[in-house]
């Protein structure tokens, strides 16, 4: 029993000893010092052995090719900053039998991201992602040329005569992005590949019609395609990441 009281009191004495000595190291610290160092012993205590990953990402999908920078903030969470671009050009890509004519297409989207990453369920794999793109440029254009001559009753029309037509579709603005993600967030070792599935939900586009000629009367069509168009702000987003450790 005598043994047994000696020991506890050595190991308090020992105990009070280090946690003085800790407390005047603290003390002896410049002006935020001790604060510093008080909130680095408290985070190894509550979360051990974390550090701070990061890597560097490809990707390619619906939304373009581009790449993030990805940093870990916590074990379960992260965040990417990063940017894409969608280049699209298809000239003369479709026909109109009925109008005789070709349509090119021109897409341009260019877009700067910040988006958060929540991995519910530890390392499943699984994670939960939330945030927002500024798209600087997201624009659609798409041209009408007529290819053959065009009747009219007996009125008839030259391509040259008839004139073309040019539609477009602004998406410009911030818009919000939502989604969920699949396999490893960041690699073991040097690389992994994971998978990005959600939307963006972009501002309401802003339309024009530029027609010349015997098309001209066709720009008063311009506020019903706004109209028409104004639902069209789901951006779908299916991503492949090429994922590499830094």
């Amino acid at each position: 029993m005598l043994l047994c009281c000696a020991l506890y009191n050595t190991a308090k004495a020992q105990d009070m000893e280090a946690l003085t000595t800790r407390f005047n190291s603290l003390q002896n610290q410049p002006p935020g010092g001790g604060m510093l160092l008080a909130r680095g012993y408290v985070e190894k205590s509550i979360i051990p052995g974390f550090t701070h990953k990061k890597a560097i990402i490809f990707y390619a999908g619906t939304a373009g090719i581009g790449g993030d920078l990805r940093y870990g903030i916590l074990p379960r969470v992260s965040a990417r900053l990063g940017a894409g671009v969608t280049p699209v050009n298809l000239p003369n890509s479709f026909k109109l039998n009925s109008f005789k004519s070709n349509i090119g297409l021109n897409v341009n989207f260019t877009n700067v991201h910040l988006i958060a990453d929540l991995q519910p369920f530890g390392g499943s794999g699984f994670r939960v992602s939330v945030g927002a793109g500024y798209f600087v440029k997201a624009k659609t254009i798409a041209d009408i040329t007529p290819t053959e001559n065009i009747t009219f009753g007996n009125i008839s029309f030259t391509p040259d005569e008839f004139g073309s037509m040019q539609i477009s579709a602004n998406w410009q603005g911030l818009a919000p992005y939502l989604g969920v993600g699949f396999f490893r967030t960041f690699p073991n070792r040097l690389f992994n590949i994971n998978l990005d599935l959600g939307t963006y939900y972009l501002t309401a586009p802003q339309t024009t019609i530029i027609a010349t000629k015997a098309l001209a009367p066709n720009e008063e069509n311009n506020a019903q395609l706004q109209q028409n168009l104004s639902t069209y702000r789901w951006l779908p987003v299916l991503q492949l990441n090429f994922s590499f450790r830094l």
